[in-house]
């Protein structure tokens, strides 16, 4: 019975160096404005012309809105209005390959009036790298587990169990690799690099075996 074979637990970690193929453009909206109205029209504005710019790579239909808001500014004990604020975010994914990049980003540093841009890179695809990096986290948990089980006499009778840590835990993806802002009014000079490192990417695996006497 399993339950009266001996076990070997064995931790694996599996790393690799991938090239981002995403580049995300994020844009932060903002301005101090009289009225409402006048936040919402110098938003519209703006949009605008962030819109116009992407139009020539006929990427603009990919660039999605969130969160627009405005509120009363106040100042003083009395809580004086001096006006209303806004904001809003936007978020642009544009795959490298086959993209200009920096045409992209000069584009809309340089028609933005109150926009900040800012510009990083990542994978588009996380799953397949995860996958490929799991399976040699097995692997390489297998051949420390099979080494184990000799060194004591022993050898795998099969697998318990397997715990696989996630993001958050041992698994990770690389943090952001290239960063660049460019500030309202077009400072399109501020041009990031665009020819971000590798991203680390690392997975790890917990897995025990049963053992059994080497026949």
């Amino acid at each position: 019975m399993s339950e009266n074979l001996a076990v070997v637990k064995v931790s694996a970690t599996a790393e690799d160096k991938v090239d981002p193929d995403l580049a995300v453009f994020t844009l932060r909206f903002g301005k101090k404005c009289e009225t409402q109205q006048a936040c919402a029209d110098d938003f519209a504005a703006e949009q605008d012309r962030v819109i116009r710019a992407l139009e020539p790579f006929g990427i603009a239909d990919d660039l999605g809105f969130d969160g627009y808001s405005s509120y009363l500014c106040t100042s003083g004990r009395r809580a004086v209005a001096t006006g209303y604020e806004y904001y809003c975010s936007a978020t642009l994914k544009v795959e490298r390959e086959g993209r200009d990049i920096a045409a992209i980003w000069a584009a809309l540093a340089g028609r933005v009036s109150t926009a900040r841009v800012n510009l990083h890179f990542g994978l588009s695809d996380e799953d397949t790298e995860e996958r490929g990096l799991i399976g040699t986290a097995v692997a390489k948990a297998r051949l420390s587990a099979e080494a184990l089980a000799a060194a004591a006499g022993m050898e795998l009778a099969g697998v318990k169990e397997i715990r696989y840590n996630r993001s958050g835990d041992s698994c990770f993806w690389g943090a952001v690799c290239a960063d660049g802002c460019a500030a309202p009014n077009g400072a399109a000079s501020s041009m990031p690099d665009l020819h971000p490192e590798p991203i680390d990417v690392a997975c790890s695996v917990d897995v025990d075996w049963w053992l059994k006497p080497s026949a």
